[in-house]
C-alpha cells in the first residue's frame, strides 16, 4: 500500500495516485531487465543525466511508474498529470519546490534548523545618544522554505540613549515565487545532496522525469527542460532519469551542454525484449474464456495468434493496449461481432492512428441508422430526430478530445452543446467505453495518442470524418461559460453567473485554445485572477494562466496585450497577503463562524492549507481554528493537524508563544493558561502579545487576572525603569472588564507600579486599565496623589485630559482647582495635551472620548516611537478595546475610522492610515468589537477594510490603466499650462540670463584650461626635457595613490597615454595607465573619439591587451576578445551584434548589461544600436535571466530602451523578460512591467 502525502500545494507531493493508475491493471507488463540496464547505468561515475527515448506507446509512463513503486525513497515528478491530462506548470521553480519538499520528507535530517541558525549575543554598558547597536545586518535573505529559519538574538544593555536594532534586513525573499531560481535550485537540491553525501557517500538522490517531450507545446524560457541544460554541476551523488519522445530538435541543447555527464538508452521497436514483453502482454489476453473459444471457433491456434499479434504490434505497446481493451470491452458487452473484428489480425490496419479509426469508424457505421430523439421546446410539438452521429457521438469525442481534466456526463453534453437528453449521453459513452477511462471524477479518454489522433493535421486529410477541430470545441467550451453575454465583464465571475470549478481552472486553457483574442482580453481586464484568487485557488494555478496568455499574446506579437497581462497578473500579486499578519485568521473565524458562512470557511482552509510548512502556517491553522471555535467544519480540519498541534503542546514552552496557540486550537484553554506560566527564560515580546491576547479572548478564566499579575510582577524584577513590555502588561489588566477579579487585580497593578516609580508611558498604560474597567475611583485617588506632591506634572497634565471622561460636567471642582493650582499656566476651559495641541470639550460626548485616546496615544506613540510601539503588539488589545468600546453605532465607527486630521492628534494619521503598509490596527479593532459582541459593526469594518486594500492596490498600479494615465496627463497638462503662464515664466527669464552668464563663463575656463593642457603636452612632445618629465612621472605613477586617482577620475591618463605615443614612448605608455584601474573601468573609460589615428588604434590594442594580461584576472580572455571586437566596431568592421564575451562577462557578474550596452553605443557614434538576429536575441536573454540581484536585472531593462529591436524578435524578448520579472520579488515585477 503506498501512503499518500500531501504538498504544501494541496497536491499529491509524491504523485502516488499517479503511480497507481498506471500499475494497478491486472495486464501489466514488468520490464525488469529495463530496470536492469538503468540501474547499471546508474552506477556509472559520470552519470548525471539518464535519458530514456522511445516512440509513443512504449509505455514510458508505466515503466516509469514501476521504478518509483519498486523504490519508494526515489523522487517523483510527472510532468504529464496522466496519459490524458494536459500537463500542470512545468517551470523549473515548480520542479525544484516539488522536488525540495520531496527531500524534506524522505530525508528531514538534510534540512536541519541547526544548519540554519543565526545566534548573536551582545553585552553593553552604555549606549550614548549618537551611538546605534545592530544586532545583525543582512542586505538580502532568501528565505528557503524547507528550513526553519531560526534567528536568535539577545542584547543586554545596561543604559540606552541612541538606537538599537535587533535585525535589520534589506531584502527578505520569503515566498516560494519570489526566490530567484539561481538560490533555489540550492536551497532544493544542490545544497541537501551535498550534505547526503558527507553524511552518507554511498546514497544516491535519484529523480524520476516523466514526459519531457510534452515540453515542445511550451513556449517559455523557464521549462524544467532549460533548467536541465543550464543548471550548475550537480553533486555526484544525484541522478535524474528523464523520459521523452525522439525529438532531437527538442532535446538537441540539452545533450550538447549535458554531453560528459548524459547517458542514454534508445529503445527500438525491433529490440527482442520489446517483442517478449509484448508477447507477454498479449497472451495474458488468452487467459479469457471467450477469447480462446472465439480463436478455436476461427481456427486458430494460440502460440501462432500471439507472434502474428506481436507481429503486427511492431513493438507499439499503444497498438497491443487499443486492440486489449477492444477485446475487454466487447467481451464485457457480449458483442461478439467486436469480438471477432478484434481477433481478426489480417484485417486490423498496422499503424495506431489506423487502428483507431478502423474501431471509430465501425462504431460509427453501427448507428448509421440510429437517430437520436430531441425534445421540442414548446410542448404542443413533435420530438424531433437527428443522426445519432452527429447530434450525440460527435459531440462527446469533440468535447473530450480537448478537455484538460475528466468530464462528468452532463459536462460532456453541455461543452459539446448535444441537443440530446442526458440518458443518451450515457448510452453513447457506453458504447464508446472501449476508448475511455471512467473513475469517480468523470470520463476521458484511456491515452493521449486517441486525443492526439482526433485533433491532429494528419487525421484531417486521411480521415476527415472523424477529425475535430480543437479550435471550434475549445470556443464550445467558452461560448458555453459565456451565456447570452456578449463580452465577459466584472459580473461575469460573480453571483449566478460565475463559472464552476472546471471554468475557474482552465476557461483561460480554453481561450487560447479558440483563438479568443477579445475574450482573453476582457477576462484579464475585468478581473477575473483577482476573482479566482478571492475564490481560494494556488498561486500556481493564476501563475499558470497569466504565463499561458502570456506566451499567447508573445506568438502573435501582440505586445499591448502583453502588458495587459502582466498588469493584471501584477496587481494581483502585489495585493497585501493580509495573513502574514498575528491574528487576522482570528478575526475572519470569528466572521465566518457567527455568520456560519461555509464557503468563507471552506476557502480560507484550502489557503491555509497551500502554506508551505513553517512557522507561519502553523500559526495561521491555530489562529483560524481559534476563529471558527466549535463551528461543524471544525473538527475535521482540527483532526487533520491534530498530530502537530500537539507536538507543539508537548514540546513546550515554545519562546514564541507558538505552544499556546496550539493549546487554544485544540480547545484546551486551561493548559494555554498553565503553559503561559511555564517558560522560566525572559519571554519575547511575541509571548507576550501572545499571552496578552489569550486573557483578551478568555477575560472570564479563573486564572487570567493572576497570570497579569505574576506578569507584571516578573517584568517590574527585571527592569527598572519600566519597561515597554511592563507598559503593555500593565494596560492589559483592562481587558479584565468583565470578570469578577477585575478591582482586585487592578489594585495590585497599581502597587507594583507605585513601587517601580512613576514614568509618563506607565501612566498612560495604567489609564487605559482605569477607563477599561470603568473605575473613576481608582482616577480620582490617583489624581489626589498627585496633588499631593508625590506624582509627576506628566501625571497631572493627564489627569485633566481623562477628567472629561468620567466627569464631563466637572463635578469635583476642588480636585480639578488643585490640579490647576499646582498647573497654574493652564486654563480650566482649554487643556494643552503634552505636545502642546489644544483640545476643548466638545458637547458629542463620544467623539471627545476618542479624541482624548488619540491625544494619549499621540504622546504615548512619540515617546517611543512608531516603529517600536508597532514592533511590539501587545498594548494594542487594551488601546482597541477601549476603541470598541466607544463604538455604539456605525455613525461612531465611520467618525472613529474616518478622522478629521485637522483637528485631532498625529497619532491618527498612522492609525488606519490610507497609506500605510500595515495593517495591525485594523485588525486589533475588528477583534475587539468581536469580544464586546459587536459582530455587525466588526464585519462592517472587514469590508472597509477590505475596500481600501483593493483601492490601494488599484492606486499603486493605476499606470496601467489606460483611461486613468489618459486622464492623468491631460490634467497635468492643463495644470502645467495655467501654472507657467502665471508665476514660472516671470521667474523663468530672470534666471535664464544668470543661469547663461554662469554657463558662458564655465566654457570660457574650460576650453582655457583644455588649451594650455593641449599646448603643454605638445610642448613636451618636441622639447628634450620632455624625456626626463615622462620618466619622472612614470616613476611616481602607480606609487601615489592620490595620483593614480585623479588619473582614473578624470581621464586624463588616455590624454597621457596618446601624448606618449605621439612621442614614440610606447614602452612609456603602457605604464601611465593608473594602477588602480580594474579591467571593467578599462573599458568603461575608453573614449574612442580621442584615437582617430589608425595607429592610435593599433597601439590601443597592444597596450590593452598588455594591461589587461598584467591584472592576471581569470575573466583576462574575456575582457581582451571584448576590447578586440569593440575596436573592430569602432573601426567599422564588422555590424553590431552583442559581444560573445561581454555577455559571458555579465553573465559572470563582472559587467553589469547597462555597461555592455552603454560601452557599445559609446563604439558606434552615430548609429543606432539593432537587434534583429535569433542568435543575438539569445545572448541577450540568457545573459539578462543569469543577473541575480534584483538592481541590476531592472537597469538592464531600462537598458533595453536604448537599443531597436526588430517587430519578429520584439514580442520574444517582452515575454522572455517578464518571464524572469516573475521569478523575482513583486516590486521588481511591477517596475519591469
Amino acid at each position: 500500500m503506498i501512503s499518500q502525502t500531501t504538498s504544501p500545494e494541496g497536491t499529491d507531493l509524491f504523485f502516488r495516485s499517479v503511480i497507481q493508475d498506471y500499475v494497478h491493471h491486472e495486464w501489466i507488463v514488468k520490464r525488469n531487465w529495463l530496470a536492469r540496464e538503468v540501474e547499471t547505468r546508474l552506477q556509472v561515475p559520470d552519470c548525471r543525466f539518464l535519458l530514456l527515448t522511445a516512440e509513443p506507446g512504449f509505455g514510458k509512463s508505466t515503466f516509469l511508474a514501476q521504478m518509483a513503486l519498486e523504490h519508494l525513497d526515489w523522487l517523483t515528478y510527472f510532468i504529464r498529470r496522466d496519459q490524458r491530462t494536459p500537463l500542470g506548470d512545468s517551470g523549473a521553480h515548480s520542479f525544484l519546490l516539488q522536488i525540495g519538499f520531496q527531500l524534506a520528507v524522505n530525508f528531514p535530517h538534510l534540512f536541519d534548523s541547526e544548519q540554519v541558525r543565526i545566534a548573536v549575543e551582545q553585552r553593553i554598558e552604555k549606549l550614548d545618544s549618537t551611538g546605534e547597536v545592530v544586532g545583525v545586518e543582512l542586505g538580502k535573505i532568501y528565505a528557503s522554505p524547507f528550513h526553519q529559519r531560526v534567528l536568535q538574538i539577545h542584547q543586554n544593555i545596561q543604559e540606552q540613549k541612541g538606537k538599537v536594532t535587533g535585525v535589520r534586513i534589506g531584502e527578505w525573499y520569503a515566498d516560494n515565487r519570489s526566490l530567484p531560481l539561481n538560490n533555489l535550485q540550492y536551497m532544493a537540491l544542490i545544497d541537501p545532496a551535498t550534505s547526503l553525501q558527507r553524511i552518507d557517500p554511498q546514497k544516491q538522490i535519484v529523480i524520476l522525469v516523466d514526459a519531457l517531450d510534452e515540453l515542445r507545446y511550451r513556449d517559455t524560457d523557464q521549462t524544467l527542460l532549460s533548467w536541465l541544460s543550464q543548471c550548475p554541476s550537480l553533486p555526484p551523488n544525484v541522478r535524474f532519469i528523464l523520459t521523452s519522445r525522439p525529438d532531437n530538435t527538442l532535446l538537441h541543447d540539452f545533450r550538447s551542454s549535458q554531453q560528459p555527464w548524459l547517458q542514454e538508452i534508445a529503445i527500438y521497436a525491433d529490440n527482442p525484449k520489446i517483442q517478449e514483453d509484448i508477447s507477454s502482454y498479449i497472451s495474458s489476453w488468452m487467459l479469457e474464456q471467450r477469447v480462446q473459444e472465439t480463436l478455436r471457433f476461427m481456427g486458430k491456434h494460440e502460440h501462432e495468434f500471439v507472434r502474428q499479434a506481436v507481429e503486427k504490434a511492431n513493438g507499439n505497446f499503444g497498438y497491443a493496449g487499443a486492440v486489449g481493451r477492444t477485446i475487454e470491452h466487447a467481451i464485457e458487452r457480449e458483442d461478439q461481432q467486436e469480438l471477432n473484428a478484434a481477433l481478426d489480425l489480417s484485417k486490423l490496419p498496422p499503424t495506431l492512428p489506423g487502428l483507431y479509426a478502423f474501431f471509430l469508424r465501425r462504431i460509427k457505421d453501427s448507428i448509421a441508422r440510429d437517430s437520436v430523439e430531441i425534445q421540442s421546446i414548446t410542448a404542443k410539438r413533435q420530438p424531433i430526430y437527428l443522426p445519432a452521429w452527429d447530434a450525440l457521438y460527435r459531440p462527446i469525442l469533440g468535447s473530450l478530445s480537448i478537455a484538460a481534466e475528466p468530464l462528468s456526463i452532463r459536462q460532456i453534453a453541455f461543452f459539446g452543446r448535444t441537443p440530446a437528453a442526458i440518458p443518451w449521453v450515457q448510452s453513447a459513452l457506453d458504447r464508446l467505453k472501449q476508448f475511455l477511462n471512467q473513475g469517480s471524477d468523470g470520463y476521458q479518454f484511456f491515452h493521449s495518442s486517441v486525443m492526439e489522433f482526433l485533433t491532429g493535421v494528419d487525421t484531417a486529410s486521411l480521415y476527415p470524418d472523424l477529425y475535430m477541430n480543437p479550435a471550434e470545441w475549445h470556443a464550445g467550451i467558452v461560448a458555453y461559460y459565456q451565456g447570452e453575454a456578449l463580452s465577459w465583464s466584472e459580473s461575469a465571475w460573480s453571483g449566478d453567473t460565475s463559472p464552476d470549478d472546471y471554468g475557474w481552472c482552465w476557461l483561460i486553457h480554453h481561450m487560447i485554445g479558440a483563438d479568443d483574442t477579445n475574450g482573453l482580453q476582457q477576462c484579464f481586464r475585468t478581473g477575473f485572477l483577482k476573482q479566482k484568487e478571492i475564490l481560494g485557488y494556488s498561486p500556481d494555478r493564476l501563475q499558470a494562466d497569466f504565463t499561458s496568455a502570456l506566451s499567447f499574446f508573445s506568438q502573435r506579437g501582440d505586445l499591448s496585450s502583453m502588458v495587459l497581462i502582466a498588469s493584471s497578473f501584477q496587481r494581483l500579486t502585489g495585493t497585501t497577503d493580509l495573513f502574514k499578519y498575528e491574528s487576522f485568521p482570528v478575526w475572519l473565524g470569528l466572521l465566518a463562524a457567527s455568520a456560519n458562512d461555509e464557503s468563507q470557511i471552506k476557502r480560507m482552509m484550502v489557503y491555509i492549507e497551500g502554506q508551505p510548512p513553517g512557522e507561519d502556517r502553523i500559526r495561521m491553522i491555530s489562529e483560524f481554528l481559534i476563529g471558527i471555535g466549535e463551528h461543524q467544519l471544525a473538527g475535521d480540519f482540527r483532526e487533520t493537524h491534530r498530530i502537530e498541534l500537539e507536538k507543539l503542546v508537548r514540546d513546550a514552552p515554545e519562546k514564541s508563544g507558538l505552544d499556546l496557540l496550539a493549546a487554544e486550537a485544540l480547545g484546551d484553554v486551561d493548559q494555554a493558561f498553565h503553559l503561559a506560566k511555564l517558560y522560566n527564560q525572559q519571554p519575547s515580546a511575541q509571548r507576550i502579545c501572545r499571552i496578552i491576547k489569550l486573557v483578551q479572548r478568555h477575560s472570564n478564566h479563573p486564572r487570567a487576572a493572576s497570570l497579569l499579575v505574576y506578569l507584571l510582577e516578573r517584568e517590574n524584577d527585571r527592569s527598572y525603569p519600566a519597561s515597554r513590555t511592563f507598559d503593555a502588561i500593565l494596560a492589559s489588566f483592562g481587558l479584565l472588564w468583565n470578570s469578577s477579579e477585575r478591582i482586585p487585580a487592578l489594585e495590585n497593578a497599581i502597587r507594583i507600579f507605585l513601587r517601580g516609580g512613576v514614568n509618563p508611558d506607565g501612566i498612560s498604560a495604567l489609564f487605559i486599565a482605569v477607563y477599561l474597567i470603568d473605575q473613576p475611583e481608582t482616577l480620582y485617588s490617583l489624581l489626589d496623589f498627585a496633588v499631593r506632591g508625590r506624582g509627576s506634572s506628566e501625571l497631572l497634565t493627564r489627569a485633566l485630559l481623562y477628567m472629561g471622561w468620567f466627569d464631563p460636567e466637572l463635578e469635583h471642582q476642588d480636585l480639578v482647582h488643585s490640579v490647576l493650582h499646582v498647573r497654574a499656566r493652564e486654563s480650566a476651559g482649554k487643556i494643552k495635551t503634552p505636545n502642546g495641541r489644544a483640545l476643548q470639550f466638545p458637547g458629542n460626548f463620544p467623539i471627545w472620548r476618542s479624541r482624548i485616546l488619540a491625544a494619549h496615544l499621540d504622546d504615548f506613540w512619540l515617546t517611543q516611537g512608531t516603529q517600536n510601539c508597532r514592533a511590539h503588539e501587545a498594548i494594542l488589545s487594551p488601546v482597541f478595546l477601549l476603541w470598541a468600546k466607544l463604538v455604539h453605532d456605525s455613525d461612531t465607527l465611520d467618525k472613529i475610522v474616518d478622522l478629521d486630521l485637522s483637528a485631532l492628534s498625529p497619532a491618527y494619521e498612522s492609525f488606519f492610515s490610507r497609506d500605510s503598509h500595515e495593517f495591525i490596527e485594523w485588525i486589533e479593532l475588528g477583534q475587539a468589537l468581536c469580544c464586546v459582541g459587536r459582530i455587525t459593526l466588526s464585519q462592517k469594518l472587514l469590508e472597509r477594510f477590505n475596500a481600501l486594500i483593493n483601492k490601494k492596490n488599484a492606486t499603486a498600479h493605476s499606470v496601467y490603466d489606460r483611461n486613468s494615465f489618459g486622464s492623468f496627463l491631460r490634467n497635468s497638462l492643463i495644470l502645467g499650462v495655467v501654472w507657467c503662464e502665471g508665476a514660472v515664466l516671470g521667474i523663468a527669464i530672470a534666471l535664464l540670463s544668470v543661469l547663461l552668464i554662469r554657463i558662458l563663463y564655465l566654457l570660457l575656463v574650460v576650453i582655457t584650461l583644455r588649451w594650455q593642457i593641449s599646448t603643454y603636452w605638445n610642448w613636451l612632445r618636441r622639447n628634450p626635457a620632455s624625456q626626463h618629465i615622462i620618466q619622472v612621472f612614470s616613476n611616481k605613477q602607480g606609487k601615489t595613490r592620490n595620483l593614480a586617482w585623479w588619473l582614473e577620475g578624470t581621464n586624463i591618463w588616455q590624454f597621457v597615454v596618446i601624448n606618449f605615443l605621439e612621442g614614440g614612448r610606447e614602452d612609456l605608455a603602457i605604464r601611465a595607465i593608473p594602477a588602480v584601474l580594474e579591467p571593467q573601468h578599462f573599458i568603461h573609460q575608453l573614449q574612442p573619439r580621442w584615437w582617430r589615428r589608425q595607429s592610435h588604434l593599433n597601439a590601443l590594442r597592444r597596450l590593452g591587451r598588455s594591461f589587461l594580461e598584467s591584472i592576471k584576472s581569470s575573466d583576462g580572455e574575456d575582457w581582451q576578445t571584448l576590447l578586440e571586437e569593440l575596436v573592430d566596431l569602432w573601426q567599422a568592421k564588422v555590424s553590431f551584434c552583442f559581444s560573445a564575451a561581454g555577455v559571458r562577462l555579465v553573465m559572470k557578474g563582472c559587467l553589469t548589461m547597462e555597461g555592455l550596452i552603454l560601452i557599445t553605443r559609446r563604439f558606434t557614434p552615430g548609429k543606432s544600436i539593432s537587434l534583429d538576429k535569433p542568435h543575438e536575441m539569445d545572448l541577450l536573454i540568457e545573459a539578462i535571466d543569469s543577473i541575480e540581484d534584483d538592481r541590476d536585472f531592472l537597469s538592464a531593462c531600462r537598458a533595453l530602451k536604448n537599443i531597436r529591436v526588430s517587430d519578429h524578435v520584439c514580442p520574444r524578448l517582452v515575454s522572455s523578460v517578464l518571464q524572469s520579472a516573475l521569478l523575482r520579488s513583486k516590486n521588481t515585477f511591477a517596475e519591469t512591467t
